[in-house]
């Protein structure tokens, strides 16, 4: 997920809970390379590959765009190539409904730190302030600044699937069980 995908000369992808706070953040490529080459390039891939349970305890995953492939503890849509059965269908809505998440995350960053795009900086140091503007927002959510004066119109709902499959179930088995119990 691009700050301003196609005309950053940074990149930033994040992971962020169900309170927008980010958890993760990956920050210094262009903002022309493809979302997962820079996430199988990133420390939190290393992190879940060497430690699972530290980072997916349990049942739990990160919800990921179609850009992304499906594995264990990333659950992404289903490719909606024309011939997507009905329960297919609301798995994808959901699934998107779970992902606005990150999106009012980023809106919130955008909106509360619109004035930086007038910044003239190096372009070395983008990565910093961006990451030093992650902080700035998770402190915000934390203290409980009002965000909602920054993100309008966007929906309030994030869905929890709490132990509906087994913990050593695969990406797809997962993805097909919350199919399954949203139909």
């Amino acid at each position: 997920m691009s700050t301003e995908k196609g005309s950053t000369p940074s990149s930033c992808k994040a992971v962020c809970d169900n309170q927008m706070l980010f958890t993760d953040a990956y920050i210094g490529w262009p903002g022309s390379v493809h979302d997962a080459r820079v996430f199988d390039n990133s420390d939190i891939l290393r992190r879940i590959e060497n430690n699972p349970d530290t980072y997916v305890q349990g049942n739990s995953h990160i919800i990921g765009d179609s850009a992304y492939g499906q594995a264990k503890f990333m659950m992404t849509p289903f490719r909606d190539n024309g011939h997507l059965t009905a329960a297919q269908k609301k798995y994808n809505k959901y699934h998107s409904s779970t992902r606005m998440v990150i999106e009012r995350a980023f809106g919130h960053v955008k909106g509360c730190f619109r004035r930086l795009k007038y910044l003239d900086v190096e372009v070395t140091n983008v990565p910093l302030i961006v990451m030093a503007v992650c902080i700035l927002h998770n402190l915000c959510i934390i203290h409980e600044v009002d965000i909602e004066d920054f993100i309008e119109g966007v929906e309030e709902e994030v869905n929890g699937f709490i132990k509906i499959f087994p913990a050593r179930a695969g990406g797809l088995e997962k993805r097909n069980q919350i199919m399954e119990e949203l139909y």
